[in-house]
């Protein structure tokens, strides 16, 4: 049997050493704030923390988008989410009605009308990753359909098929939504504990969690009619890394 070496990328190798980066980070960052001397100082990197974590995903998922012919629609999807995902945090901030009554906290400087810049390319972010891993676990369940459908052509055809197109993809927009809630549910005790942000009597409403899942869902759909093509290794890494990260910080 011919052996045949793998062959990587330049975006592989991108990938893979950035993965590197942010586990050596987010180690580095979780050591800073399990010391007590030390948890401020850990604090008040937060922001340029997101800045640096998010401008390398985000040229992972452009890279993957101009390897895949899909770097406009990409462009203008990630800017369109932004702008919206910003403006409905500041008229949330303002008015109490999206999300509930909250204000962020003194760990951002950065801000428009009281809301950190970086919290819509956060949420860009949330939304990508999570759109991603929710096709790549969609795709797997498809693959595994049709392995265990006796009629192997028919299944595929009708998945083909137009209606079934839309249906996929809101159901991947669904998946996506749940997950980027899931991200939310995990963060937002974090968020009260490092005054990220605060809810009254640090209790988060459940109006917060079903507007972000509608939100989620809407730009994770739109993402598909714009055929972006959201993929990105790294993304998807740094997802998980955050949500352990997340939990790490909870039981500090």
């Amino acid at each position: 049997m011919e052996n045949k070496l793998i062959k990587f990328s330049k975006l592989d190798y991108y990938e893979g050493f950035i993965a590197l980066i942010f586990v050596i980070l987010f180690t580095f960052g979780g050591v800073l704030h399990f010391l007590p001397s030390t948890r401020s100082f850990a604090i008040t990197l937060t922001e340029s923390f997101l800045l640096v974590t998010n401008l390398l995903v985000t040229i992972s998922i452009l890279w993957n988008a101009f390897v895949n012919k899909k770097i406009t629609s990409n462009i203008f999807w990630i800017i369109v989410c932004y702008i919206i995902t910003l403006g409905l945090e500041v008229a949330g901030v303002m008015t109490g009605k999206i999300f509930g009554e909250y204000t962020y906290g003194s760990v951002f400087d950065w801000k428009i009308f009281d809301v950190p810049l970086i919290i819509g390319w956060n949420w860009v972010i949330v939304i990508a990753s999570a759109t991603i891993l929710a096709k790549q676990i969609y795709i797997q369940f498809l693959v595994k359909l049709i392995i265990y459908t006796k009629n192997k052509d028919r299944i595929v055809k009708l998945l083909k098929s137009p209606v079934a197109q839309y249906v996929q993809n809101v159901e991947i927009a669904f998946l996506a939504s749940i997950i980027a809630v899931l991200v939310d549910y995990v963060l937002e005790p974090i968020a009260i504990k490092f005054d990220y942000w605060r809810w009254p009597s640090d209790i988060v409403p459940l109006q917060n969690y079903l507007s972000w899942m509608a939100i989620a869902f809407i730009f994770s759909l739109i993402s598909m009619w714009f055929k972006t093509e959201l993929k990105s290794k790294l993304a998807v890494f740094f997802l998980f890394l955050q949500v352990i990260f997340f939990i790490f910080l909870s039981i500090i």
